[in-house]
């Protein structure tokens, strides 16, 4: 199972919670692999690789001077391995406009590799450039995450707009596993918490509008979040018992389930 972890808009948590996601698979046993197609490499960061390590990358599959089996790399956490992204996919755009079906070359990557994994989480960089729609091509599935707040909301709006004309003019068989509301206030909503007011009303308006296309869990901010990479280590090896933990665990329920 290949599942894109996508937003066009930056900032909507897309490195943390395919990190998350990844590792609270591989905490329930199952055997996965994350795809870094971000050339900021955050991912490749978050799972204990530094910067003068990143290469060989992604990059060297995609452009047809490596495969994809070479690339794979152990990590800390059992059951999760990693192919790292580089500088090197930064005009991987250009790179890939001069090579034959340009937009399918990921989709021809996790074949060899399908087999050796339960689920290949591919982590994509914050627009719906070429190179994203490679991971579309390539997927069965993609998660959107999604911050409540207004620009967010616009974001989202033009985000299945854009979709909608990739799965037209690409023909692409990928679905939509879900929008993950994510980056929740962790403050208790009063009427003179502005943010936690704002938040609940645009996430109501989300559900009414998407519903069960929303899923059920939902990610509040927690700092333990942002603390685990610079560990090399997922929510649950940090906090296993904390908060955030606790909803990843409702989210890789819901996700085994909607994957099933």
């Amino acid at each position: 199972m290949v599942i894109s972890v996508m937003n066009n808009k930056g900032g909507t948590g897309k490195t943390t919670n395919c990190l998350s996601i990844a590792g609270g698979l591989a905490g329930a046993g199952y055997k996965v692999l994350v795809v870094d197609l971000d050339s900021q490499s955050y991912a490749s960061f978050g799972l204990g690789v530094p910067y003068g390590d990143l290469s060989p990358s992604l990059a060297e599959a995609l452009f047809g001077e490596s495969s994809l089996e070479s690339l794979v790399r152990k990590t800390g956490t059992e059951n999760l391995e990693l192919v790292t992204a580089s500088i090197e996919l930064a005009d991987s755009d250009i790179v890939l406009a001069d090579l034959p079906d340009r937009e399918n070359r990921l989709d021809l990557l996790p074949r060899p590799v399908r087999d050796s994994y339960d689920f290949i989480i591919l982590d994509c960089p914050p627009s719906v450039s070429l190179l994203c729609i490679n991971a579309i091509q390539a997927s069965d599935y993609y998660l959107v995450p999604f911050v409540p707040e207004y620009l967010c909301l616009e974001g989202l709006i033009t985000f299945f707009d854009t979709m909608e004309r990739v799965r037209k003019g690409f023909d692409t068989h990928a679905e939509l596993l879900g929008i993950l509301i994510t980056m929740r206030s962790p403050r208790r909503m009063k009427l003179r918490d502005s943010e936690g007011v704002n938040q609940a009303r645009i996430t109501k308006l989300v559900r009414e509008q998407y519903g069960r296309k929303v899923f059920t869990a939902a990610i509040t901010r927690d700092p333990a979040l942002a603390l685990a990479p610079s560990f090399g280590k997922t929510i649950f090896e940090l906090r296993p018992r904390g908060r955030a933990a606790r909803e990843y665990r409702h989210l890789i329920a819901e996700i085994i389930e909607r994957c099933n």
